[in-house]
This record gives C-alpha cells, sequence and structure tokens, in this order.
C-alpha cells in the first residue's frame, strides 16, 4: 500500500533489536546503523538494552554496561537525531505482588534509565505485562502499575529521559494511553507499536473507544513520544516491513500529518545484512515518503 504524502516533521530510525547476528556487541550494531544515517536513509536510532535473548552480545542488559562501553557508544550516538533503547521486560514485573520482585524489577529499570542518561538518550522503552496477576481486579492492578510508574517517571525526569511504555503483552493500545493521561508527567509517554495494535484489535478483540488504528492516532497521538513500524497479517507478531502485512499504514500516517506529529517513526524488523535493510529503508522511503 502507498502513500504519496510526506510524512511531516518525523525522523525514520531503526531497531537494534533484530539486528543481524552474531555481532561483537552493541557498538558494532550501532555502527552499521551510523553508515545508514550517513547515507541519509535513516534520523534516529533505539539499542536494545533487554538482556534478552541470554547471553547475546549485541543485545547486554543495563547490568552489562561498563563505562567504557558507554564511552564508546556515546560516540557513535552522535550522528543520529533522536536516540533510544529498549530496555528490560522480559522476566520482571515492575507490578509483583512479592514485594522483593517488584523492587528488583523497579531497581533495573532505574538502572537502565541511569545508562539512558549517560549516553545522552532522549527516551527509553518497555513493555508493562498487565493482566498476568489474576488472583487481583484489574483495577488494582492498574494501580501497582501506576504507582511504579509515577516513581519511574521521577527518574526519567532526574536524567532528562522520557520514560515510554508500549502497548503488547496484554497491556491495550488504548489502555496505554489512558496511564500516560493519568501519570500526566513530560517525561512519561507512549511507544505506539503499529503491529501489536494490530493484532489487539483484531485478534483479542481489545478495541474499546476506536474502531481502527487510524482514528486511535486521531485521538491519542499528544500520549506518543516514539511509534515502533512493522506490520503482520492480523493473526502473528510477524514484524514485517510497513505494506507487506495488513495495516492501514496510509490512515496512520495520515494521521500524523493531520497532527503535526514529531518524533521518531522506528523500523522494527528482521535484517540479516546492512544491504538488506537499506533497500528495506529505501522502499520505505519510496512509498510513503515521495
Amino acid at each position: 500500500m502507498q502513500y504519496n504524502k510526506p510524512i511531516i516533521n518525523s525522523f525514520l530510525g531503526l531497531s537494534l533489536s533484530h539486528c543481524p547476528k552474531p555481532v561483537s556487541g552493541p557498538a558494532q550494531a550501532l555502527s552499521g546503523a551510523r553508515l545508514l544515517a550517513d547515507q541519509g536513509l535513516i534520523k534516529s536510532v533505539e539499542l536494545w538494552m533487554t538482556g534478552f535473548p541470554p547471553s547475546s552480545p549485541q543485545n547486554p542488559g543495563p547490568w552489562d554496561y561498563t563505562d567504557e562501553l558507554i564511552n564508546d557508544l556515546r560516540s557513535i550516538l552522535d550522528s543520529f537525531i533522536y536516540k533510544g533503547a529498549h530496555i528490560p521486560f522480559a522476566f520482571i514485573n515492575a507490578a509483583a505482588l512479592n514485594p522483593g520482585i517488584r523492587r528488583e524489577s523497579i531497581r533495573q529499570l532505574y538502572q537502565s534509565v541511569e545508562i539512558a542518561g549517560k549516553l545522552g538518550l532522549d527516551y527509553v522503552v518497555t513493555h508493562p505485562r498487565f493482566g498476568a496477576l489474576d488472583i487481583i481486579s484489574k483495577a488494582e492492578e492498574w494501580n501497582l502499575w501506576k504507582e511504579s510508574y509515577l516513581e519511574l517517571s521521577a527518574v526519567a525526569e532526574a536524567n532528562k529521559i522520557i520514560f515510554t511504555i508500549e502497548n503488547g503483552d496484554r497491556l491495550s493500545f488504548e489502555d496505554c494511553a489512558r496511564m500516560v493521561r493519568e501519570i500526566a508527567s513530560p517525561f512519561f509517554a507512549m511507544t505506539f507499536d503499529t503491529g501489536h495494535a494490530n493484532l489487539e484489535g483484531n485478534k483479542d478483540k481489545k478495541y474499546q473507544n476506536y474502531h481502527d488504528l487510524a482514528s486511535f492516532v486521531k485521538g491519542e497521538a499528544a500520549c506518543f513520544a516514539n511509534i515502533h513500524l512493522h506490520d503482520n497479517h492480523t493473526d502473528k507478531d510477524e514484524h514485517l516491513p510497513p505494506g507487506e502485512g495488513h495495516i492501514d499504514f496510509a490512515g496512520i500516517f495520515r494521521e500524523l500529518c493531520l497532527q503535526k506529529w514529531k518524533g521518531p517513526l522506528t523500523l522494527e524488523c528482521p535484517w540479516d545484512s546492512l544491504n538488506e535493510i537499506s533497500e528495506k529503508i529505501k522502499a520505505w522511503h519510496e512509498n510513503y515518503t515521495h
């Protein structure tokens, strides 16, 4: 599907979550992204600072970051207008009923934000694993998450970072926007994941107030600090390049233009080589920005 209207004031970026394997570490992965930036193909980048999958050298967790690594990455990150990081989400729970697990989860997120500040990043993103606590009500669990996010938004402010939550892992895009409105901090926002949102609406039937993704963008774009771009056919999380699945990106981009949304559009799809991802990015520009 093509859309022949420019994406005004947006910055195409690349997530390093699906970079080729193996690489020696995040500096090598980031250097590859810088080559794309030097060609004018991307303007932003998102590090993968999750420690997941384990023992993957290109995806260290925040606990693996040393002063030497931070300094190495900072020198490369200067090439990008927007810079972010995906921080831990697997195997942690900032709303756990076990207070020890909850505090350790929050500590790891604290650590991630502090490292992001040292790296000079603009934002971090994590997934709330909402709906995993069947023994309490949704309202009670909501309040646990809100309490944790109020604490984390204060840490983000101290480090001049925007802490964002991504729809997925049982937290619908509509609830994600609601949480942002309730926290009401300029340092707390949403990473709108298009692929996950498409699965929510077509598989899990979680649409509440909006009937399609373009309508959601129209109503909630003010909550966004970042957008993950990937496509699917509504049955599984395929992480396809935009235009290769069933998502109405024409409608989404039209609303982003009308809302004069400014921020990174982060491609989150697999790539086996710089040449391959370069061709995918060129196709994106051809379809959506010319």
